[in-house]
C-alpha cells in the first residue's frame, strides 16, 4: 500500500507489526492475527483486500522511517513520532473515512458485492432488452443463484426497486464517493472503471479508492437491511457469516458442554488447538454473547485481577509465575478486559 495509507494504522502511544496488518486486510485468520487485530481496532477491516504488494508495504515503511513519522521500538513494532502524528492528522482530513465496515463481521461482503454488480449489469441490459452480452464472471454459486433470484422477481417492480435502492445509498454521499460508487457499475454500454481509473480521476491511492468501495458495499448491506424488503433481502441469502471458522464454533459449542479434555477427545483435536478456537470464538464474538465466566472462574478472575492493571499490551504472562494458570486463561482475561 501507498505510504499515506499505511501511515494511518499506525499509533503514538501503542506500538504495532506491519505483518499484523496486513494479515487482517488479507484475511489471514490465526489466533495472534485476530487478537492483535482486535488490539489494534482494525478487525472490521479482515479479508478486505484479496492480496497486498508486500515490497510495496516495505518499501513504504522504509519511506515512513526514513521521514521519522515512524520510529521503531522493538520486535519489528513500530510507533508514531509527533512529526508522524501531524502527518497523520494531515492525510486524515482529506481521507475517505469508513463509517459501515461492521457488516463485514456479519456477512461476506466480497461475494455481495460480486452478486451486486452482476445483478445491475443483468437489470441494465434487461431494460434495454438485450440478451447478447457478456456477463460479469462471478463465483459459479453465486452467479446462479442471481439467475434464479432474477427470474423471480424480473416481473415485480424490479428495475425501478433496484434503482431506488442505488439512488437512496448515492443521494447520502459527497459528489466524488458517490462517482466511485457508480462508476464502479457495469451495464449497457457502460463498461464501469477500475479502480486505477477512479484512482486517477480522483487523485487518491488505489488502496484508498478500494477502502471506499468496500465500505460503500458495507453501506448498501446496512440499507437493504434497514429496508426489510423481501426481494432485495435475497440478494443476502447465504452470505450470513461468522468472523470464527466453522471448526472453532464446533469446538466452542461443545466446550460449553463439556470439559475442555473431554472436547479434545471427541474433536480428536490437540489441547492448544481446542483452546486456540475458544480464542478465535471469543475474539469474534461480541462480549454480551460470550460466556466468559465459563471458562474464568471467580477465583481466577479475582487473581488476575489483582495481577494485571494498566495497558492490557504492557501485560506480561510470566507476571503470574507461581499462579500455576495457562497462558489459555491469561490470553482469554486479556480479550475479556479489551471488550469492556
Amino acid at each position: 500500500m501507498d505510504s499515506n495509507s499505511l501511515l494511518l494504522f499506525f499509533n503514538q502511544k501503542q506500538p504495532r507489526r506491519i505483518r499484523v496488518i496486513e494479515n487482517i486486510l488479507t484475511g489471514r485468520k490465526t489466533v495472534s492475527t485476530l487478537f492483535w487485530g482486535m488490539r489494534y481496532g482494525i478487525l472490521d477491516q479482515l479479508g478486505m483486500f484479496k492480496s497486498l504488494d508486500l515490497n510495496e508495504d516495505h518499501d513504504s515503511l522504509k519511506q515512513l522511517l526514513g521521514l521519522n513519522l515512524l520510529k521503531p521500538t522493538f520486535k519489528n513494532q513500530y510507533l508514531l513520532t509527533q512529526t508522524g502524528l501531524l502527518e497523520q492528522n494531515k492525510i486524515r482530513a482529506n481521507y475517505y473515512a469508513p463509517k459501515s465496515l461492521n457488516a463485514n463481521f456479519q456477512y461476506n461482503v466480497k461475494r455481495f458485492r460480486a452478486r451486486f454488480l452482476l445483478i445491475v449489469q443483468i437489470i441494465s441490459e434487461f431494460s434495454f432488452h438485450n440478451v447478447k452480452y457478456y456477463p460479469l464472471q462471478i463465483d459459479f454459486k453465486d452467479a446462479m443463484m442471481v439467475k434464479r433470484w432474477f427470474h423471480t422477481y424480473k416481473h415485480h417492480q424490479l428495475i425501478p426497486k433496484i434503482k431506488h435502492l442505488i439512488e437512496s445509498l448515492l443521494n447520502q454521499l459527497p459528489t466524488q464517493v458517490a462517482w466511485q460508487m457508480a462508476s464502479t457499475f457495469v451495464g449497457h454500454d457502460e463498461a464501469g472503471q477500475t479502480y486505477l481509473q477512479q484512482s486517477l480521476a480522483l487523485k487518491k491511492s488505489v488502496f484508498e479508492i478500494k477502502m471506499m468501495n468496500f465500505d460503500l458495499f458495507c453501506a448498501m448491506i446496512h440499507l437493504i437491511i434497514k429496508d426489510n424488503d423481501p426481494m432485495m433481502m435475497g440478494i443476502l441469502n447465504g452470505l450470513k457469516r461468522n468472523l470464527a471458522s466453522d471448526s472453532a464454533i464446533k469446538t466452542f459449542q461443545l466446550s460449553e458442554q463439556e470439559s475442555l479434555d473431554m472436547v479434545e477427545k471427541k474433536r480428536h483435536i490437540k489441547m492448544s488447538t481446542v483452546q486456540e478456537h475458544i480464542l478465535e470464538v471469543a475474539i469474534c464474538t461480541p462480549k454480551h454473547k460470550f460466556p466468559f465466566h465459563h471458562f474464568l472462574n471467580h477465583q481466577m478472575m479475582n487473581r488476575l485481577a489483582s495481577t494485571y492493571s494498566g495497558a492490557i499490551d504492557d501485560w506480561d504472562y510470566r507476571s503470574l509465575n507461581g499462579h500455576s494458570i495457562d497462558f489459555f486463561y491469561f490470553r482469554l482475561y486479556q480479550i475479556f478486559r479489551s471488550k469492556l
